[in-house]
C-alpha cells in the first residue's frame, strides 16, 4: 500500500477503520515513505501505538505539510505527547486529537506550551482523566493560545477548572468546547456564557436544569447535550430540540 501510485494523489489518509493494527512498526514504515509528502490529515485511530510510533511520525520528513493528526485510542502517554510537542517537522499541524491517549499532565503541558504547536486551532483531549489541574495547564500554556475548538469531555473537570479555563486568556477564541462528564456550578455557567466567541457547547444529560436553563439564555441552539439512545449508543443533539418527555431534566 505504501507504494501504491495512488497514495502521492491522497490529500487525507484515514487508517481508523482498518482491520489491520499497524502497531509501531508499521507506522514507522508508512510514515518514511515519500509518498505522503503532500499528505495534510492522517488519522490512525486505534492502531495500538505506544510513544515509539508517536515519536515516529514526529521524526518524519515526509510529513511537513500535514495540518491535521489523529492519534486518539492509542497509548502514546506522555512521552509519545513530548515527542509530537517537540517535533519542528509538523509545523503545519492546526488540528490534533490526542483523545484516549493515557496523556498525562506532563504531556499536556509539553503540548500546549511547545512554540512548534502554536498553530493549533483545534485539539481534542477526551478520555484522559487531566481533572482540574489539567484546565489549569491549558489555562496557563503559553503557545496554544487561539484555540477555536477544543474537546476536554470526560476529563474529571469540576466548576474550578472550568472557571480558571473559561476566564483565560487561551478561551478568548473558543468557538465550540466539549465539556461532557464537567461538574458545572453557577460559576462555571456564568463564566462559560461570558465566553465572546462561543458559539457550540456540549455538555452531558446529568447537567442540573438551572445550569442548563443559564447556558441556553446564552447559546440558544448552540447548546448540545450528549445522551445515551436506548439502544445504548451515544447521540449530540440541541437541547432546544429535546422534548420534556425525552429528556430527564434533573432538579
Amino acid at each position: 500500500m505504501i507504494k501504491a501510485p495512488f497514495i502521492t494523489q491522497l490529500d487525507v489518509l484515514d487508517l481508523s477503520l482498518s482491520w489491520v493494527s499497524l502497531q509501531d512498526e508499521g507506522v514507522a514504515r508508512l510514515v518514511a515513505s515519500k509518498h505522503l509528502q503532500g499528505l495534510r490529515g492522517l488519522a490512525l485511530r486505534g492502531h495500538g501505538i505506544s510513544a515509539a510510533g508517536a515519536k515516529a511520525i514526529a521524526g518524519s520528513r515526509h510529513l511537513t505539510r500535514l495540518q491535521r493528526l489523529d492519534l486518539s485510542g492509542n497509548r502514546i502517554g506522555a512521552a509519545g505527547a513530548k515527542a509530537i510537542a517537540a517535533s519542528t517537522r509538523l509545523n503545519q499541524l492546526e488540528e490534533l486529537n490526542l483523545s484516549q491517549t493515557e496523556l498525562t499532565l506532563a504531556g499536556l503541558k509539553a503540548i500546549v506550551n511547545s512554540p512548534a504547536r502554536s498553530n493549533l486551532r483545534s485539539l481534542s483531549l477526551t478520555h484522559n482523566t487531566l481533572g482540574t489541574d489539567g484546565a489549569h495547564v491549558l489555562a496557563s500554556a503559553s503557545a496554544v493560545t487561539k484555540l477555536h475548538s477544543l474537546e476536554v469531555c470526560f476529563n474529571d473537570l469540576d466548576d474550578d477548572g472550568l472557571v480558571a479555563l473559561a476566564q483565560s486568556a487561551n478561551a478568548r477564541e473558543l468557538r465550540s468546547l466539549d465539556i461532557d462528564g464537567a461538574k458545572i456550578d453557577k460559576p462555571g455557567a456564568q463564566a462559560l456564557v461570558a465566553l465572546p466567541q462561543l458559539g457550540q457547547l456540549i455538555v452531558g444529560e446529568g447537567l442540573r436544569k438551572p445550569m442548563l436553563k443559564t447556558l441556553h439564555a446564552r447559546l440558544g441552539a448552540g447548546l448540545m447535550v450528549r445522551r445515551s439512545t436506548q439502544r445504548g449508543a451515544l447521540e449530540v443533539v440541541s437541547y432546544e430540540g429535546i422534548g420534556e418527555g425525552g429528556y430527564c431534566l434533573h432538579p
